[in-house]
């Protein structure tokens, strides 16, 4: 789609896209997922963006790292919110966590539709260390949420 194509060359392209995304949001509220893995998804959720987002490995020419990422912040916040009841009583470090979230979420929207490749350096590298910080707060959750032997 990001090859300068006729746009309606790309009309079938894009209905058949569109349509997999609306039977994917209806799939996705069947779908059952173990809740032992939710605590490590939230790290990888943004170590993943670190390491294919934010290095362009996957934009193919579309310029949509920062709406892509944006994107990864949203299931980061999803999948917290699954864990908040836990994480409150037993993560000291969630406001910390949060206020990490906004700030990382503020500076992917200040970027906007820029290609990654157009992006001056040093906003770049605060948007990279951005996301790095957040990783790294985000590491002690799996241990934090891990299910415990009572026994």
């Amino acid at each position: 789609m990001w090859h300068n194509e006729d746009l309606a060359a790309l009309d079938p392209v894009a209905t058949r896209l569109d349509a997999g995304v609306d039977q994917l949001r209806t799939d996705f509220a069947d779908t059952q997922a173990d809740q032992n893995d939710l605590p490590l998804r939230a790290h990888e959720i943004a170590e993943t963006t670190l390491q294919f987002e934010l290095t362009g490995r996957t934009d193919y020419g579309s310029h949509g790292t920062f709406a892509t990422a944006l994107a990864t912040i949203t299931g980061t916040r999803t999948a917290l919110d699954v864990l908040r009841p836990l994480l409150t009583t037993r993560f000291a470090g969630l406001p910390g966590l949060d206020a990490w979230l906004d700030r990382t979420e503020r500076d992917l929207r200040a970027a906007g539709s820029t290609a990654l490749t157009a992006l001056d350096r040093t906003r770049r590298e605060k948007i990279n260390a951005d996301v790095a910080e957040l990783t790294e707060r985000l590491a002690p959750i799996a241990a934090i949420a891990q299910p415990r032997r009572v026994s």
